[in-house]
């Protein structure tokens, strides 16, 4: 449950970097970084903190998640994964 909250703590400060960067950063720093960061986040690109919460989830004998994003925040259910 922790690492939950840390992930929904941990989103809302990546929102504000990205709104921060565009208001202080040149334009082209601004749109890599905004790229990069919607990289992340919308594809299925490794995550450290849903690998720990994979693990732990294997432990208590629930099924692995594929991502926080599509997971808590878009309350996708999905078949268990491998």
């Amino acid at each position: 449950m922790v690492l939950v909250a840390l992930h929904f703590i941990l989103l809302p400060c990546v929102v504000a970097s990205v709104v921060l960067t565009w208001l202080y950063q040149p334009l082209y720093v601004a749109l890599l970084f905004t790229i990069s960061f919607a990289n992340l986040m919308f594809t299925r690109a490794e995550c450290v903190l849903t690998n720990l919460e994979n693990k732990i989830r294997k432990r208590l004998g629930l099924p692995k998640i594929r991502g926080f994003v599509a997971r808590y925040i878009f309350m996708r259910t999905e078949p268990p994964v491998g």
